[in-house]
């Protein structure tokens, strides 16, 4: 009931798919402005940032650590879900995977930045990173979405990569 060429995937399960790839955006949107009000709370003419956040904590430092676990929890979700609509859906699991991974990443880079094993120039690295997820998330969302069609297999597709012609190994 979850997918299959002829049936298409479960409504519910696909609403609930969007549903978490809007809330990772929102999430992914919620820590980047706490990221601003952190770095703001700070001072931007803070010499050991972040550093200098850890001596200091304020509610924004919590907020911004609250979302991004909730973030990593919800992407973490789509990724799951993603790989049950695989099959009528393949075009969200790439991208939901490579948003698993990312935020993965961005955390390993936040607590680096924070315990301040990592220069202050990984701030720059993580900014751009927040945009690829936001990116990601976008079109994991577009993916979803219930009016476009499913990625068809070729007529005649047996789904042996090698049988159908799509292997590019040596022959």
């Amino acid at each position: 009931m979850t997918g299959g060429a002829t049936t298409g995937p479960h409504p519910l399960l696909l609403r609930t798919a969007r549903a978490a790839a809007l809330l990772s955006f929102i999430l992914a949107l919620v820590a980047a402005v706490l990221a601003l009000g952190v770095t703001a709370a700070g001072g931007f003419d803070c010499r050991a940032y972040p550093s200098c956040l850890l001596q200091q904590p304020g509610w924004e430092t919590q907020a911004h650590v609250t979302a991004g676990a909730l973030l990593g929890v919800a992407i973490l979700v789509l990724f799951a879900l993603g790989l049950l609509l695989r099959h009528d859906r393949s075009r969200a699991l790439p991208y939901s995977a490579a948003s698993l991974l990312l935020v993965i990443l961005m955390g390993g880079i936040g607590a680096g930045l924070s315990t301040g094993s990592l220069p202050d120039a990984f701030l720059v690295v993580q900014s751009v990173l927040v945009l690829v997820l936001l990116f990601l998330l976008y079109r994991t969302y577009r993916a979803l979405d219930p009016r476009r069609k499913p990625i068809a297999p070729r007529e005649g597709a047996t789904g042996d990569p090698v049988a159908d012609g799509n292997s590019h190994a040596p022959g």
